[in-house]
């Protein structure tokens, strides 16, 4: 064998890539009270939706050794308790270590319950503390960022319900991705015009009314509030443009009717010459 056959050889050899493993994943299951929990069935997901799956049994503690790297998050459930997804982590050469608590589905339960009721009641703040109650115990739950993007927007905390927003759409994209976004903008409008107006700002009452209108034509409240607005600043041809629209999405409303009837009267006696 010539020097030049075995310089080859020995180039091949001595450069043959090699496959690095990625790191492991190890998981630590516990219950709300931060005790370990056995008997729970827990996916690896891949961001390619691959799947590997094992299930805990009596270990409180479980390991998986993908053979890709990349971006996964894990799915954890076990009867009596509510389904949790983890926060979304990176896996290269260094293993990764993960904590999941599981929360008692009734104790989860009733404490959404009496979140719902308090804001159905129009007491904002209270249910505010239950989602938040909730958003602890378990910080990837959708629906519950979704009921506080809610409450915060009754009491027009915009920065917050626009947050409570997006973290809904980051784990629940589809149920709660833009036409959520935009109606907690509307509802954050509406709040803070119906401020305004009870303030007598009815200026700043009618620049949070148009915005409201400008991203969801089709509430009659909100042109009904853009007359009051128009109204009380005396511009009656656009208050009466506005109560116009409100009948046309809401036809036959007595209040409505009763609105357009005092604007026309206020219209007329406005305009007649002193």
């Amino acid at each position: 064998m010539s020097f030049a056959v075995r310089f080859v050889l020995w180039f091949l050899i001595g450069f043959v890539p090699v496959t690095v493993q990625a790191g492991k994943v190890s998981v630590k299951l516990i219950d709300q009270l931060e005790k370990p929990l056995t008997g729970v069935e827990v996916k690896l997901v891949h961001e390619s939706e691959r799947e590997i799956f094992r299930k805990a049994g009596r270990n409180t503690e479980l390991e998986f050794e993908p053979t890709d790297k990349g971006t996964f998050y894990l799915m954890a459930q076990r009867k009596g308790y509510l389904t949790i997804k983890s926060d979304p982590f990176t896996l290269e050469d260094k293993d990764v270590q993960v904590k999941i608590k599981l929360v008692d589905l009734d104790q989860f339960r009733k404490i959404e319950a009496a979140g719902k009721a308090a804001f159905e009641q129009g007491q904002y703040q209270e249910a505010l503390q239950h989602f938040q109650t909730l958003n602890s115990l378990v910080p990837t739950e959708p629906v519950t960022w979704s009921n506080l993007a809610r409450s915060y927007a009754m009491t027009r905390d915009h920065e917050k319900a626009l947050q409570a927003v997006r973290k809904a759409a980051t784990y629940d994209s589809a149920q709660f991705g833009s036409d959520f976004e935009k109606m907690i903008l509307v509802t954050l409008n509406i709040e803070e015009g119906n401020y305004q107006l009870e303030q007598k700002n009815y200026t700043k009452a009618l620049e949070a009314f148009t915005k409201s209108a400008e991203l969801d034509a089709t509430k009659a409240e909100t042109f009904y509030s853009l007359a009051l607005s128009y109204g009380q600043l005396k511009k009656y041809p656009e208050a009466l443009k506005n109560i116009e629209q409100a009948l046309k999405l809401k036809p036959d409303d007595s209040g409505f009717l009763e609105i357009q009837k005092i604007l026309k009267h206020n219209a007329s006696v406005g305009e007649k010459p002193k």
